[in-house]
C-alpha cells in the first residue's frame, strides 16, 4: 500500500519536473539580460527593408524563415526581436533575434550555411 501511494507521488512529481522545464530553460536564458540588451550571442538578421508605420518584426521574421527556410516558428519562440536603434547609413537596420530555444536558432543556422 505504502509503495503504490508512494510510486503515485514521484509519478506526480515527475510530471511537474517536465512541465517545468521548459520555463526554466526560459530563465536561465532571460536572467542576467533584463536591462542589458547583451545581444552577443542573438541572431543578426540584415538587408530586410523597412516601412515608414510601425512594423512587427515577429510577423517579418516569422515569414523569411516560412519563405526562405521552411521553418514555422512564433511570437512564442522568441526572447525578442526588434530592430537595432539607429540606423548608421541608408541601409536597413538590422533585426535583432534571441530564441527561447536555442535549437532553434541552431537548426536556421544550418539551413541558411546549407
Amino acid at each position: 500500500m505504502f509503495r503504490a501511494i508512494r510510486n503515485i507521488f514521484v509519478q506526480s512529481k515527475e510530471a511537474e519536473i517536465a512541465s517545468l522545464q521548459p520555463k526554466n530553460r526560459l530563465f536561465k536564458r532571460q536572467s542576467g539580460r533584463s536591462g542589458t540588451h547583451d545581444h552577443h550571442d542573438a541572431l543578426r538578421i540584415h538587408g530586410v527593408p523597412e516601412s515608414e508605420q510601425k512594423e512587427d518584426t515577429d510577423q517579418i521574421v516569422g515569414k523569411i524563415a516560412r519563405e526562405k527556410l521552411s521553418n514555422n516558428i512564433s511570437k512564442a519562440d522568441f526572447v525578442r526581436l526588434h530592430r537595432i536603434s539607429r540606423p548608421l547609413d541608408d541601409n536597413p537596420r538590422a533585426i535583432i533575434v534571441d530564441f527561447v530555444n536555442q535549437n532553434i536558432e541552431t537548426s536556421l543556422l544550418q539551413m541558411v550555411r546549407n
